[in-house]
């Protein structure tokens, strides 16, 4: 599943936003990227579901575009 959106808020706001929401959901830590304007967050959960659940921030000027990835795939 994908959701993208705009928001009016930094690229590293929203990834720490999405990294706090992970972990507090039990998700793990699987990886990152600084690109600069585009920053990204990935967390997997072992044995749950999302599978996996990827962030990624492109900043915009005064918005940021945001894209979410989940895996619910069996």
């Amino acid at each position: 599943k994908i959701a993208t959106f705009s928001v009016e808020a930094k690229p590293a706001d929203v990834i720490a936003f999405y990294e706090r929401e992970a972990l507090a959901a039990g998700m793990t830590y699987a990886g990152r990227m600084n690109g600069g304007e585009i920053l990204s967050y990935e967390a997997r959960h072992d044995g749950g579901t999302p599978r996996t659940f990827s962030v990624t921030a492109h900043d915009k000027g005064p918005n940021t575009n945001v894209t979410l990835s989940f895996d619910v795939t069996a």
